[in-house]
């Protein structure tokens, strides 16, 4: 199936009927994003500023049709997650449309942005009622092997998530968000204690989902819960290498996880951001006696590995809302473990700090959840903090 750009009237409808098709072929397992990122791309690239309020609202209606068509013929399918995703991609791009047209906090605009969060909270709804049964009891992802399971899990944990923490800023004008918020939320703590295969994440970059469960928790007053995960986590992650030398894979492949955990020596482990963002969490929720048991561990196990963390400067927000991202912009840093807890902290916490000032739009225009929606579609790191 080709995507071609330049979509009109006359042949969206004929797409999207093939589109269909292709649903129901593979029947999602090997669904290509671009095949509805270029829809999206295509329409946002027609508005142009010199439309009327009526050109420009039929615009960005045959956006929303499209994108719910889309949704509505995955759904069919008994695809759930591809509404989403098409609501996020949707939501990423408008965002950045907005931001680099100057409609940020423009009401026509942010009335289409609520449009767009309406179908958000939609299809995630709907997949959370899909997949509420697999997080109630033990073991209930289905398995086909080891990795493809705990990728399953993770990959669950991370619409859970986000979903979670957008509800977690309406509870508080809004009843039945706050009822859902904290289903979702005792779902989400369910599916970890259900599924032990948690604790060993199949990929490095997954530290980027834990991120996100921790600053969910600390949203919801949960720190108790946060330092629990994350010595249980360490823990096991640690013992996985001691005793197997198994790891996350840096590499973000299954073929390379599956080898790992066959006990061939896939890649060279030289890289973690895995460990360089648990090494700043440690630090933020003061838990000194984690450092010091790990340390061994980290500095002689793991001395070859180097521990690192990225931050993004508000000045390249704009790629933020782009594919490789974190390869095209931010800065990384590898972070070198001290003698002492507190001498580690000073140091971490020093590097934080020239960070901490850099504020992005969607602080300024109070969508905190945005953060969440771009890290979990793209794979992307959310920041190291603590919420207000």
């Amino acid at each position: 199936m080709s995507v071609e750009k330049g979509f009109t009237k006359e042949n969206l409808d004929y797409y999207l009927k093939e589109l269909a098709k292709e649903f129901r072929k593979r029947n999602g397992s090997d669904y290509r994003n671009e095949y509805f990122e270029c829809i999206i791309d295509d329409y946002l690239l027609r508005l142009k500023s010199i439309d009327t309020p009526k050109e420009r609202r039929k615009k960005l209606s045959g956006l929303y049709l499209a994108c719910q068509m889309i949704a509505q013929y995955a759904a069919e399918a008994g695809i759930y997650k591809i509404g989403i995703m098409v609501s996020e991609y949707l939501i990423i791009k408008y965002w950045k449309y907005m931001l680099e047209n100057n409609k940020l906090g423009k009401l026509p605009d942010v009335e289409w942005l609520h449009k767009f969060l309406s179908m958000y909270e939609k299809w995630n709804q709907k997949y959370y009622a899909a997949v509420r049964y697999c997080c109630e009891g033990e073991d209930r992802i289905p398995f086909y092997n080891t990795i493809e399971q705990r990728l399953l899990v993770y990959e669950v944990l991370g619409y859970l998530i986000s979903y979670a923490y957008y509800l977690s800023f309406r509870r508080e004008y809004d009843s039945v968000a706050a009822g859902r918020c904290y289903e979702v939320h005792a779902s989400i703590i369910n599916l970890i204690n259900n599924h032990a295969q948690f604790a060993y994440a199949p990929y490095d970059r997954h530290i980027g989902i834990v991120s996100m469960l921790y600053r969910l928790l600390d949203c919801l007053e949960r720190t108790e819960d946060i330092c629990g995960l994350m010595r249980y986590q360490c823990t096991c992650l640690a013992h996985y290498y001691l005793m197997y030398h198994k790891y996350p894979t840096a590499a973000d492949s299954i073929e390379d996880a599956i080898a790992i955990d066959m006990g061939a020596l896939a890649e060279d482990y030289r890289t973690s951001v895995f460990w360089g963002t648990m090494l700043e969490w440690i630090v933020l929720m003061d838990q000194s006696e984690l450092y010091q048991f790990l340390q061994s561990f980290l500095k002689d196990d793991l001395k070859n590995v180097t521990k690192c963390v990225w931050f993004l400067r508000s000045e390249e927000e704009s790629q933020f809302y782009d594919v490789y991202a974190m390869n095209q912009a931010g800065e990384g840093i590898a972070l070198q473990l001290e003698k002492t807890f507190d001498k580690f902290k000073e140091k971490v916490i020093f590097i934080m700090k020239q960070y901490e000032t850099e504020q992005f739009s969607f602080d300024e225009y109070s969508f905190a959840a945005l953060e969440f929606i771009v890290c979990r579609y793209y794979g992307y790191l959310v920041r190291v903090k603590r919420e207000e």
